[in-house]
């Protein structure tokens, strides 16, 4: 699901500006924060798609990627627990390697794996279920 590979070195903090930031151990209870946080992501990125092949693909694009970048930095503040104001001094690298980071940290590729097969067990016994000849 995510593109990154773990590596063999363990970071264990970036810099956004001058401030040194830990990587986060994803709990369930940060979890929670970062999903009461997201409002216009999941909506901006359907928008994008839904307008790809028209004539309104580069104006939805670009909206949406201004809106998303603030998204985008109000989740990365609840994960670093720094302001967005901090988050703002870092550049696209720094960014990059934070989320990289904590994607490998918390081995996201193999739990959204394991989610995605714990569902798609659940959904197959509920057609089972409801088809049951």
């Amino acid at each position: 699901m995510f593109p990154f590979k773990k590596s063999s070195q363990s970071v264990d903090h970036v810099c956004f500006g001058e401030k040194r930031v830990d990587i986060p151990r994803l709990s369930v209870g940060k979890w929670m924060s970062l999903m009461e946080k997201i409002e216009i992501l999941p909506q901006t990125v359907a928008n994008i798609i839904a307008a790809r092949d028209t004539e309104m693909f580069w104006p939805s694009a670009v909206v949406g990627v201004l809106m998303a970048s603030e998204e985008v930095v109000t989740l990365v503040s609840v994960l670093a627990d720094v302001t967005e104001d901090e988050v703002k001094e870092a550049d696209l690298i720094q960014l990059h390697d934070f989320l990289k980071s904590t994607i490998e940290r918390n081995n996201l590729d193999e739990a959204a794996k394991k989610y995605r097969a714990a569902i798609q067990s659940v959904l197959g016994r509920l057609q089972a279920a409801k088809n049951p000849n």
